[in-house]
């Protein structure tokens, strides 16, 4: 199922999935779709990416999270999900992880194409207010990188809008300095 179409039967409550993962303590910065649309991309997603760190206490309080959120394996070509008993082992040994949970589709993404992950990207994240809670949410530049590293049909017009917010910005920075 392509994550930019919603089915009538699925719910996606990004907030309740980002509520359970703070509540667990789970250190992550939100990348993919979600973190694009706080960048200002018009584009709608139906799915959470996030980006956790990866030691083994973060990757424990993780599994605790998912297990609230009756996380299981979702597979491109198999119409049922896959319930497994997640550990930082698991979380660890899967470097993309899509999953359905009871709020809707949450991908788990270690290293995001262009990037090295967590330590990385956590960096140069920004930090957001949602619904009460503070989110790290991937820095645009970070996002354009890695949508251009991947380069999808559906990523273009992101890639394009955020390209021309990053000439602005730099041209910007350039007159200031003068």
């Amino acid at each position: 199922m392509p994550h930019d179409e919603l089915p009538d039967d699925l719910t996606f409550d990004p907030q309740r999935m980002l509520e359970v993962l703070a509540r667990h303590d789970v250190a992550f910065v939100v990348v993919g779709g979600i973190a694009a649309v706080y960048h200002a991309s018009p584009y709608a997603t139906f799915d959470l990416d996030i980006c956790p760190a990866g030691d083994d206490e973060n990757l424990r309080r993780l599994a605790a999270a998912l297990e609230e959120m009756d996380a299981r394996m979702r597979f491109t070509d198999e119409p049922e999900s896959l319930r497994i008993a997640f550990t930082p082992r698991i979380l660890r040994a899967a470097p993309f992880l899509n999953l359905e949970t009871t709020w809707g589709p949450l991908d788990i993404v270690h290293t995001p194409a262009a990037s090295r992950g967590f330590e990385e990207l956590s960096l140069s994240a920004i930090s957001v207010e949602l619904g009460g809670l503070r989110i790290a949410v991937a820095s645009r530049a970070d996002i354009l990188r890695s949508k251009e590293a991947i380069y999808r049909e559906k990523d273009l017009p992101t890639i394009r809008l955020f390209r021309e917010l990053e000439e602005r910005d730099q041209k910007d920075r350039l007159e200031n300095e003068d």
